[in-house]
């Protein structure tokens, strides 16, 4: 599923998130408040270098996690410790601003960098080594949506690609639980542990720029 997220639908987003008017069967993770304007995200946690390159900005009212990548990285996660059984879909809304120059997910050893990226974290043991990720990502380059690949434990899947309109918001739906099944071949441990968003352009030296916003966990219909 996948729409442009347009001045109606931000306005119905904040009457939901204000008045807690979510459906029963979805979730929000890691709420964005119009308080942290400016601030690193209050629910978000860096995990892995640069935290200065997320603050909260207010659009209309609407507060989103805005991530300004230049020539650096930074992954950030908030925390989302569910049943994908239960909760199998993930609805977000995200735009890209700037596309490093160059990037490409398939790279091994070049620059892998990308516009955006949401990563559902997976639980499969004790340690790090044997978490399972899904990296929905926004390309720099012309890969076809729904191409995928694998490396390490992380499987890409591409959402958008460098042809998708900058600067306009895009709403997303992915089945997370349908696609573990489907690019790791065996059934999903019993708990994700996270979700996390990835903006960079440390490997190309460029810039790379997007909003998120909206991330909702939500039962299988």
């Amino acid at each position: 599923m996948k729409a442009r997220f347009t001045v109606v639908s931000a306005i119905i987003f904040m009457l939901f998130a204000a008045g807690g008017l979510f459906p029963s069967d979805a979730l929000p993770v890691g709420e964005i408040k119009t308080s942290g304007q400016g601030k690193f995200p209050s629910n978000w946690k860096c995990v892995e270098k640069n935290a200065d390159i997320y603050r909260v900005e207010v659009e209309n009212g609407m507060p989103y996690i805005a991530a300004r990548s230049d020539q650096s990285a930074g992954f950030v996660i908030a925390k989302a410790e569910v049943n994908p059984r239960k909760y199998q879909i993930l609805r977000w809304r995200w735009r890209a601003l700037k596309l490093p120059a160059g990037g490409d997910e398939t790279s091994q050893h070049g620059p892998n960098d990308c516009g955006a990226s949401v990563y559902v974290i997976f639980d499969r043991g004790l340690t790090k080594y044997l978490k399972h990720t899904i990296r929905y990502t926004w390309s720099s380059h012309t890969h076809p949506k729904g191409f995928s690949l694998k490396r390490k434990k992380v499987f890409y899947v591409i959402k958008e690609n460098r042809e998708t309109p900058l600067n306009e918001w895009i709403e997303e739906e992915v089945n997370f639980y349908e696609d573990y099944k489907q690019l790791f071949r065996k059934d999903p441990p019993d708990k994700i542990l996270a979700i996390g968003i990835q903006s960079d352009s440390d490997d190309t030296g460029t810039q790379s720029w997007a909003d998120y916003v909206g991330f909702t966990l939500v039962k299988k219909e």
